[in-house]
């Protein structure tokens, strides 16, 4: 059997072996037992030690293939995650999304903006028509929209063929998620730049002008937002449930982000909330992970009535203690598949870590999305650089001095540069010695 054959029989497995537990449970009427986190193979692809993770994805048509956004680049493996090659993409990468398409992968770099693949994952190419700001940091994609979170502002496209800033400017995004489709809904996090205005806004009508609102009340406000989430919406309801993770702890408003509540987590822990899935077939079941400065470690839990009750979900994830916990997914697969990503700051390496988790509710019927095509955006190009021109003439009279050679100004700043590396030079190698021999 193909590596890439192995998942479908893994997964009838589990869910074999799930039912058999469940059963055995109601005969005797225990709670169901908890599944274990599996810890994938080494993330290392040629790189002592491994790289940080910063999020990993699997893609819905192919679950064996999956993808991990690293310190190191885009890996990918097509064997489960037992084995990541490096791909063509090698520099610092912060997330990674699969289309509108289903098959279009896009990467968002900290210095090379976005890139895309058209080849699951082998190659990429520099997607950034309109886009200013190249530190991409999250990426939200909805069957009509792609939404992007810089270190400035907010970013949309219909389709990644070119990008429109949507405001936020003065905000560094953390976190995005598309809540509606029609008009297109967007939730953003900031954690840094103008955060006395808020660290939580909504879009109801992006690309329209609606503008952003600062979303405060029953929020703490002003802090850090690290995560943001938006569950499916359930048939008959008005609103999808948004999930906020931020400095504090976790939020969840029930009105379309109007009011906020916080949630409490079991026993009570205090540590801020870095990371968040939602089923996407259910909107109550919820996995949110967290960090606690990196002192005494995070953890991870789940909740399966949209987080009002908490259930500590750790069994084999391989870091509980001094880890962080920095990306959630979860895909829609029988049983529902989990993937985590993890970051132990001691070491500045990470991993990741899959679930597969029967015991959890079944899908509820969602409401139909809207629709209608990818959304129109005006895509706007910086203008060019203007090409160099010669100087005119100096018509003035002069007034007695001498006319300074062209060749002075040149001169005068290398010899500037000379002395300035020469005293750099010079305190850098005293310090060194005084590191090495001790003071006179």
């Amino acid at each position: 059997m193909r590596a890439g054959e192995r998942r479908p029989a893994v997964v009838l497995a589990a869910g074999l072996l799930a039912l058999g537990t469940l059963g055995a449970q109601a005969a005797t009427g225990s709670a169901p037992a908890l599944p274990r986190w599996a810890p994938l193979g080494s993330m290392a692809a040629g790189h002592r030690p491994a790289p940080a993770v910063w999020d990993v994805i699997a893609l819905p048509a192919t679950p064996s293939l999956l993808l991990a956004a690293t310190s190191s680049g885009v890996l990918r493996s097509t064997d489960d995650g037992a084995t990541w090659a490096a791909t063509g993409l090698t520099a610092m990468t912060w997330t990674v999304a699969v289309g509108p398409d289903g098959h279009t992968l896009f990467a968002g770099t900290e210095r090379l903006g976005v890139w895309r693949s058209q080849d699951l994952g082998h190659t990429w190419t520099a997607d950034n028509q309109g886009l200013a700001v190249r530190d991409v940091r999250a990426i939200a994609v909805a069957p009509d929209a792609i939404a992007l979170g810089t270190s400035a502002g907010v970013y949309v496209s219909g389709t990644g063929d070119g990008w429109a800033p949507e405001g936020l400017s003065a905000l560094s995004i953390s976190s995005v998620a598309i809540i509606a489709d029609r008009p297109l809904g967007i939730l953003a996090g900031a954690d840094g730049g103008a955060l006395a205005q808020g660290g939580l806004f909504r879009d109801l009508s992006a690309t329209t002008g609606g503008g952003w609102q600062s979303l405060s009340q029953g929020d703490p406000g002003a802090v850090p937002v690290w995560t943001v989430a938006a569950g499916p919406l359930p048939r008959g309801a008005l609103d999808p449930p948004l999930y906020e993770g931020n400095f504090h702890g976790l939020y969840r408003s029930t009105d379309g982000g109007v009011t906020w509540q916080q949630l409490t987590l079991a026993a009570g822990v205090t540590w801020g909330v870095t990371a968040l899935a939602v089923d996407p077939r259910n909107p109550a079941v919820l996995y949110a992970g967290g960090d606690n400065g990196g002192s005494s470690g995070g953890g991870l839990q789940r909740s399966v009535d949209g987080g009002n009750l908490w259930t500590p979900l750790q069994i084999g994830l391989p870091t509980l203690a001094g880890g962080d916990v920095v990306s959630l997914g979860a895909l829609a697969t029988q049983p529902l598949t989990v993937l985590a990503a993890f970051y132990e700051p001691a070491a500045g390496t990470g991993g990741v870590a899959r679930l597969f988790d029967p015991t959890v509710p079944g899908p509820v019927p969602l409401a139909p999305r809207a629709g209608g095509g990818p959304v129109q955006v005006v895509v706007v190009s910086p203008p060019p650089t203007p090409a160099p021109s010669a100087a005119p003439p100096d018509t003035r009279r002069g007034r007695g001095l001498p006319p300074i050679p062209s060749w002075a100004p040149p001169m005068a700043v290398a010899a500037l540069l000379l002395l300035f590396f020469g005293t750099v030079l010079g305190v850098r190698r005293r310090r060194a010695r005084l590191e090495v021999e001790g003071p006179p």
